[in-house]
């Protein structure tokens, strides 16, 4: 509502943008992410934002049990076709692993499409390919998640400290590491005692490498590393020193 002298103008709001978001991955992370989405759509509907529409979701298998909140009929097992439909503006990656993640990824920013990823491995191994892709069709490709999690990490190097000058990184940025590490200082645990737990607390997998080995902190090193100081390095030739 509008005022000009006496008389009120009422004034048509703008309409409001719908964005349709795919989902790429349906399984632990995927499924979380899905039970927000209408919560989060709202909120940020009523705040101004854009009217998100979840459009499918893509699943390595259709059969076996599913949250409850889960619509069924928005599951395909080709996410490629998934990618490339008109009708979705959005894609959100989350099945992890290298292939075939990155060919999706490329493939959603090759056809001007949003990218939102927490794949740490492809954005770490592939990030300069897929940014020059993003950079030539003017496509967002966003992936704070990759490094901390829920934690802004990312967000804040790009932006708000983009004029300053970072002169070092350093931290512990593996969870299970840091419950590891808890652990033997604070309850004196042997190494392999300290990994024990945290395999039975879920930290960490049945398989650990991954995390007490350094590659998954070598990935995140190698993101933080071309936020901060503006290159990409190859995650395999940062040294790591295993236990």
């Amino acid at each position: 509502m509008a005022t000009v002298g006496a008389a009120p103008v009422t004034r048509p709001s703008p309409a409001r943008a719908r964005l349709r978001v795919a989902v790429l991955g349906g399984g632990t992370v995927g499924s979380e992410v899905i039970r927000a989405f209408d919560t989060v759509a709202e909120r940020l509907e009523t705040t101004g934002g854009p009217r998100l529409e979840l459009v499918g979701i893509a699943v390595r298998h259709l059969g076996g049990a599913r949250p409850a909140w889960i619509d069924e009929g928005l599951l395909t097992d080709a996410p490629a076709h998934l990618v490339a439909a008109q009708d979705t503006d959005i894609v959100v990656e989350l099945m992890g692993g290298d292939e075939p993640a990155r060919t999706l990824i490329a493939a959603a920013l090759g056809a001007g499409k949003a990218v939102v990823t927490a794949n740490k491995h492809v954005i770490a191994h592939h990030g300069a390919a897929l940014e020059a892709v993003a950079r030539r069709t003017g496509a967002p490709l966003r992936f704070e998640a990759a490094v901390g999690g829920g934690i802004p990490v990312l967000g804040p190097i790009a932006s708000d400290l983009a004029a300053n000058r970072i002169s070092r990184i350093r931290g512990i940025v593996n969870g299970t590491t840091n419950y590891i590490l808890s652990e033997m200082a604070t309850h004196s645990r042997e190494y392999a005692q300290a990994l024990e737990a945290a395999q039975a607390a879920g930290y960490a997998e049945a398989d650990p490498s991954g995390d007490v080995e350094g590659m998954d902190a070598a990935n995140k090193l190698a993101i933080l590393c071309r936020l901060a100081f503006g290159a990409w390095f190859d995650p395999d030739l940062i040294a790591r020193r295993p236990p």
